[in-house]
């Protein structure tokens, strides 16, 4: 698992998290310094740096591929559809290099298969995601809003409007 740390396409990587290991390194870590402090920003100045080394130990920053960064965009992918996905390619692979026609026939026809059960998965992970998200923000005026423009993919940013409206040949209306 791979988190985002900002967007210089960078993130944490997970991938050999220990959480018991992180669990044990956690409480031998001496808090007194944090408790003989009396200023509450220098509390939390030393709280972020204790757990930002032992995060930085044991989850490091990377630079994220495009795959990674893709994937991050699409939360509703599931390990489970992404193992999927990759045993669809391999069908597929296996499509294109086959010679014989019969096992050609038969290897496409279980790529279409696959393809159409992942497409399947995909549209009820997707959905799935969205009614929890709208679930959980149903009170968050902004969230909500945030979450409807990111399906209708609604920028605000470089956005134009058109000059002129054509029907055809014939032009309609220009501003």
């Amino acid at each position: 698992m791979i988190f985002i740390v900002n967007q210089d396409r960078k993130g944490r990587s997970y991938r050999n998290f220990n959480h018991d290991e992180f669990d044990k390194e956690l409480l031998s870590i001496d808090w007194n310094t944090l408790f003989l402090n009396k200023n509450c920003d220098d509390k939390v100045k030393i709280f972020l740096h204790k757990i930002n080394h032992l995060l930085d130990e044991m989850a490091p920053i990377k630079k994220l591929s495009k795959k990674e960064i893709e994937f991050k965009q699409k939360p509703w992918l599931t390990i489970g559809i992404l193992k999927s996905i990759k045993i669809r390619d391999k069908i597929y692979k296996k499509f294109l290099a086959a010679k014989d026609p019969l096992n050609k026939q038969t290897l496409f026809r279980d790529f279409k298969i696959k393809r159409n059960i992942i497409t399947t998965l995909i549209r009820d992970s997707k959905s799935q995601y969205y009614k929890n998200y709208f679930d959980e923000n149903s009170k968050n005026a902004k969230k909500t809003w945030d979450g409807i423009r990111e399906i209708l993919k609604v920028s605000t940013k470089n956005r134009s409007l058109p000059t002129k409206l054509k029907d055809g040949k014939k032009l309609c209306y220009q501003c």
